[in-house]
């Protein structure tokens, strides 16, 4: 317990005694009778003419003295300067000092005849008429202090200079009454205290409660002579650090110090490498779902590949076969070389949707460029014409275009599959109008209407699946063209669909962002 509150508490037993000196020590609680036996420093009541009343036990290991043995004795000879002796008594006297005040430092006298500085907290005694009747005063040997805070001053230029050149970092060093020696670096700006008020300073008197309460336990045991680690977050969010370790000379404690850290960059980077971590985690799963089920269309898709690579490859067989054994006229001979020239085209765009199929599993390799529309759709447009020429005069498209980001090969692909699936399932005769238009997001949508008989309402999702074939008994088709074109547009950052118009027929459109 500190020296002020012992003083105040045990005052305030003592100012309501009699006047009969003699009867204090008896009247005091069994609780402040333990607080006066066993407090480390010398406790002195003296009368109103300075002479010693009662002394506790410490006052012989202070100044050597046995306590039956300065009974009586005014306390001038235990200052070494009767100057000092004449300040302390004429302060004391004073009306406010009925609270305990620090009276003076002064140098006082052992047995032995040896000195030594001690602080001295005191409060004047009063009778129930507000007499002055004596003085109770602590006295504390502070020459072990005096020494911890000179070794410490040794240090001192060390502590600042590794404090002022460690950006983010701080020192703070206290001596062991807790009492702020060294408080420096950028990190206690950072927490916005003041080296100035708070060196010189003991931890009670310099911090709010709330800081107490939290570092009294690490001082303590710093004090103790055990290392402490200690860290938190300001209200601005600032992580820090602190290691605490106690200060030895020649083997003996003589204070605490404390090396500060902002941890704020590190903290956030823990925190974003478990965040990247449980992202990485749900895109590994995200793979291994997409890879699942990519492993159970693979067996069915093979077995299409196969059927319809098997069947164009054995009717050019069969249309070979014939030319070459029989005898056939011009007009049959054309015939089987157009079944075989049909066919082979069969082959060769299926070939040609694997090669696609394959280039969109890496989006790696591909360089997103803003694209030319009018100049994609034109070759789009003349490559399905070369096998239905009606096409050029069944189609309406705009003049200009939005110009949005992407990859003209999968892009030219995306709409030779919405044409081509355009002319296979239109109306007769056929109709088809291309446009564009921005989206609130800043993306743009693109879009093919038809006059066909439409998608069933339960097929607008599935129908961009693979192996999903609608209408087999009206066109010929393999199941992947649309998957490929969610695929490819997926990778570009858009969107695929279909909805109904009237009176008949589907939009088909794709997003891409905008450039």
């Amino acid at each position: 317990m500190c020296a002020n509150v012992i003083v105040l508490k045990m005052t305030t037993i003592v100012n309501k005694l009699s006047n009969e000196m003699s009867s204090i020590f008896i009247a005091i609680p069994d609780i402040y009778k333990l607080i006066f036996e066993t407090h480390i420093d010398a406790i002195i009541i003296v009368d109103q003419h300075r002479n010693i009343v009662m002394v506790n036990p410490a006052f012989e290991t202070v100044f050597g003295y046995e306590p039956q043995s300065v009974m009586g004795r005014n306390t001038q000879f235990l200052f070494a300067d009767e100057q000092h002796y004449k300040q302390v008594g004429k302060r004391i006297r004073h009306v406010e000092y009925i609270t305990p005040h620090k009276l003076e430092r002064t140098t006082l006298v052992r047995k032995d005849g040896s000195q030594f500085i001690a602080e001295i907290t005191g409060t004047s005694l009063t009778d129930e008429q507000g007499t002055f009747i004596g003085s109770f005063g602590i006295v504390r040997n502070i020459m072990p202090r005096q020494t911890a805070l000179a070794e410490i001053r040794k240090r001192e230029t060390l502590y600042r200079t590794i404090a002022q050149n460690l950006p983010r970092a701080g020192v703070i060093v206290f001596d062991n009454e807790m009492r702020y020696a060294v408080v420096e670096g950028a990190i206690v700006r950072i927490f916005g205290l003041d080296a100035s008020s708070l060196e010189g300073k003991t931890l009670q008197e310099a911090l709010p409660q709330a800081a107490i309460d939290f570092l009294l336990p690490y001082y303590e045991s710093i004090l103790s002579g055990k290392s402490q680690f200690l860290g938190g977050k300001t209200e601005d969010d600032l992580y820090w650090q602190a290691h605490g370790v106690p200060l030895h000379d020649e083997g003996n404690i003589i204070g605490g110090m404390l090396f500060i850290q902002d941890v704020t960059d590190l903290e956030r980077s823990k925190r974003e490498a478990v965040a990247l971590s449980h992202t990485l985690e749900e895109r590994v799963q995200e793979r291994t779902a997409a890879l699942q089920d990519s492993l159970e269309n693979l067996d069915a898709f093979a077995h299409m590949v196969a059927h319809d690579l098997k069947s164009p490859v054995t009717s050019m067989i069969s249309a070979a076969d014939i030319l070459q054994e029989d005898v056939l006229s011009k007009d049959e001979q054309d015939n089987f070389i157009n079944i075989i020239r049909k066919k082979a085209h069969k082959m060769y765009a299926i070939v040609d949707d694997l090669l696609l199929l394959a280039s969109t599993q890496n989006q790696d390799e591909i360089e997103v460029a803003p694209l030319d529309m009018n100049l994609i759709v034109t070759q789009a447009i003349h490559q399905v014409s070369r096998r239905h020429p009606h096409l050029k005069h069944n189609i309406e498209v705009p003049k200009t275009w939005h110009t949005a980001l992407g990859y003209e090969p999968w892009i030219e692909a995306v709409w030779l599959n919405y044409l081509t699936n355009a002319v296979k399932y239109g109306g007769d005769p056929l109709q088809l109008k291309l446009g564009s238009e921005k989206l609130d997001n800043g993306h743009i949508r693109f879009w093919i209407e038809d006059n066909g008989i439409g998608v069933p309402p339960e097929y607008v999702e599935e129908i961009f699946k693979p192996l999903i074939r609608l209408h087999k008994d009206r066109a010929e088709g393999n199941g992947i063209g649309l998957s490929i074109v969610q695929r490819s547009i997926t990778r570009l950052g858009g969107k695929v669909g279909v909805s109904p118009v009237s009176p008949t027929g589907s939009r088909f459109y794709f997003t891409l962002p905008s450039a």
